[in-house]
């Protein structure tokens, strides 16, 4: 759920947006469980496409299907938004580690 929960919050960051929404909670609560996320890309056009398939590999609904850290999740999405070295790819990264040495896991 952590790496879910930094997906869902990165997106909203690079989106301005929810991945879900819905008119009532019970209506936002069954599009989390059925539908695929919105386009980050679609959203937010200076985003490559490449992010969708991220975004979309982190808030899978299967958690098998998930990346298994926070760092692979945050590699993944450097790479999709071709990022070398910035601002938001220092946090993420601090983010990411302080994760790891906060449940013990990567």
């Amino acid at each position: 759920t952590d790496v879910y929960a930094l997906g869902l919050v990165a997106f909203e960051m690079l989106t301005g947006a929810r991945p879900f929404r819905g008119r009532s909670y019970a209506e936002l609560l069954m599009r989390v469980i059925e539908t695929p996320p919105a386009s980050a890309h679609a959203l937010n056009p200076s985003l490559s496409p490449d992010v969708d398939a991220v975004m979309e590999g982190v808030l899978a609904k299967d958690p098998d299907e998930r990346f298994t850290s926070a760092t692979a999740f945050v590699g993944a999405l450097r790479s999709a938004l071709g990022l070398v070295d910035s601002p938001l790819v220092r946090a993420a990264r601090r983010l990411a580690l302080g994760a790891r040495s906060l449940f013990g896991r990567g």
